[in-house]
């Protein structure tokens, strides 16, 4: 006799990262002078918050990416509008000291996403990639992770 009370449960699927190749991720992160490569830090940072439910990665990569979209133009500010003779110590300290906050802020959003990677997938993914490569690391293992969770 066959027992139908209870419904068969069904698992939800993960949804797949995005299956841009690694390479792509690097020419446009040169192309545009950094700034697809933070934009796809966030992309890789809201899958990952599909798959976590939670993470700190995503309000990180953004402040990111609008920190290295205001050094951008702090950097070709100064170089082209106002050249280095134009500007005081004071100015040059100042836009040195955004750069390095800006490198910081990046790192911080880099290993948390890293964290939360590693978290979502079981990947185990190294620290100096991480360090070096960042999103473009993380673009090369979560297509291959599309791959093989198909």
């Amino acid at each position: 006799m066959n027992d139908f009370s209870a419904p068969p449960t069904l698992i939800p699927a993960k949804p797949l990262p995005l299956r841009l190749h690694w390479f792509w991720v690097l020419f446009l992160g040169i192309i545009t002078l950094g700034i697809f490569t933070r934009l796809w830090m966030i992309v890789q940072a809201s899958w990952a918050k599909k798959i976590n439910g939670s993470g700190n990665a995503t309000p990180l990569a953004w402040l990111s990416l609008i920190l290295g979209v205001s050094v951008l133009y702090l950097t070709l500010f100064t170089r082209f509008a106002a050249p280095a003779a134009d500007l005081s110590g004071t100015d040059l300290l100042l836009r040195d000291l955004v750069k390095l906050g800006n490198a910081a802020l990046y790192l911080t959003a880099a290993f948390s996403l890293r964290r939360e990677l590693e978290d979502a997938t079981g990947l185990v993914l190294q620290g100096g990639m991480t360090f070096f490569f960042g999103p473009i690391y993380f673009q090369y293992h979560l297509r291959k992770y599309g791959r093989v969770s198909r």
